[in-house]
């Protein structure tokens, strides 16, 4: 009995650990799969799902096109942000987007090549709005020249 009672009390600590996150802000939306663009994606950009969805599937949570505009979905709606700012950084980059309430940190590495315009990135993408934060690992591909030479 008292081995049942351990194993309560720590599926118990777990609940109300899990319970409280949520409280506080932590991962209160979610993203959505992006079913259509909001604005012209032509080369040069960049798209991000989660590190456990495969690339091949084309199911993408947050893409940035090549005019530095972003875009992600999340309780149904799209929402667009601007870049602001890149951070080089050996191997990868970090970029700050910010738009419509939303602060958005893009943090990669590059990944293999893809092909010859492609290469993959994996990496964090954190997402605040007010208290509100959503931090995924994500997996994605860059179609930059530059970063693709």
């Amino acid at each position: 009995m008292t081995k049942l009672a351990k194993l309560l009390f720590v599926l118990l600590f777990l609940l109300a650990s899990s319970a409280n996150q949520k409280c506080f802000g932590q991962d209160s939306f979610g993203l959505d799969y992006i079913d259509s663009y909001p604005v012209k994606v032509d080369g040069e950009s960049s798209y991000f799902t989660y590190d456990t969805t495969s690339l091949a599937k084309g199911k993408f949570v947050f893409v940035v096109s090549g005019s530095r505009t972003a875009f992600f979905k999340t309780d149904g709606k799209i929402v667009i942000v601007s870049g602001l700012k890149r951070q080089a950084k050996q191997n990868g980059y970090t970029d700050r987007f910010e738009g419509s309430g939303y602060y958005i940190t893009l943090d990669v590495s590059k990944g293999k090549k893809i092909s010859e315009s492609q290469t993959n990135y994996v990496g964090e993408l954190k997402i605040s709005q007010g208290n509100k934060v959503k931090t995924i690992k994500i997996n994605g591909i860059n179609e930059e020249y530059e970063l693709n030479k």
